[in-house]
């Protein structure tokens, strides 16, 4: 689940990446124009840049940690964590 919300996050934020925004702004501010949204849009452009450059940096980074997390290993009741080679540590 996690590699799913991983790629989910890493996609989304570079579809937002702000160099992305002056060929898909204008688009979607035509394409909504004469909504209510679309005049939001269009009122609060700098907004939009700043909000998407936020979510392009937490949203990559974000994704990126959940793609490359490495899962512990599952540790047992009496405290001792199981490693690779069939030996047991303690903690």
């Amino acid at each position: 689940m996690t590699r799913v919300w991983g790629t989910a996050l890493t996609v989304t934020g570079f579809i937002a990446c702000p160099c992305h925004l002056p060929f898909t702004l204008p688009l979607l501010i035509g394409v909504l124009g004469g909504t209510g949204l679309g005049v939001g849009i269009a009122a609060n452009v700098n907004l939009i840049y700043l909000f998407a450059t936020v979510y392009f940096i937490a949203g990559v980074a974000v994704g990126l940690y959940l793609l490359n997390h490495k899962k512990k290993g599952i540790q047992a009741i009496d405290g001792r964590i199981p490693v690779q080679d069939g030996q047991v540590t303690e903690t």
